[in-house]
């Protein structure tokens, strides 16, 4: 039975001497059965995928108790699927993950380039303070009425005032 099995296990005529080795089977004292039992799961994990389902057939026809080894293989079966789903998945999350490496590192990326970005309009709002500042105490000192330096900025007087007092707040902080 081993001999037949190992010489014919990866050619397609493995199905030509399956009848012969299940035969040969049955001629074992006692029944015993495991010996084929290890014999059909040797060849089915060797043979052609394609040859399958027709392999099992010839089993469950030729051997009395080819039912038995029927549900083993659906279970070897479902194990192999299994092992497949299994691998598959392990290779989705390792993409997932590093997709997911990719996608941290790309918004933190951007999150530097916005603090980068909101740094800069800060110190150009401080030095736009600071122009509007002198631009009015230049105004106040050649003279210009509020009025006029209302008319002119667009700026009511709170606001002027406002931008004053803030720009004498930053110099009085800057000195301390």
């Amino acid at each position: 039975m081993l001999l037949l099995a190992l010489k014919h296990s990866r050619s397609p005529d493995v199905l030509n001497v399956l009848p012969q080795i299940i035969r040969l089977s049955e001629k074992i004292p006692n029944g015993d059965y495991d010996y084929l039992k290890v014999v059909l799961i040797y060849l089915a994990s060797v043979i052609n995928k394609g040859l399958t389902v027709q392999f099992w057939k010839i089993v469950a026809k030729e051997h009395s108790g080819g039912e038995v080894y029927m549900e083993t293989i659906a279970d070897l079966l479902r194990e192999e699927e299994r092992l497949k789903r299994e691998k598959i998945e392990r290779k989705l999350h390792k993409e997932i993950e590093q997709k997911s490496i990719v996608y941290k590192q790309k918004i933190e990326q951007k999150e530097r380039v916005i603090e980068q970005k909101d740094t800069v309009i800060k110190q150009i709002s401080i030095e736009n303070k600071e122009r509007l500042y002198h631009i009015i105490q230049r105004m106040l000192k050649k003279g210009m009425s509020w009025k006029t330096i209302r008319e002119i900025t667009g700026f009511s007087n709170e606001e002027i005032e406002q931008i004053i007092d803030n720009i004498k707040r930053d110099n009085n902080n800057k000195e301390v």
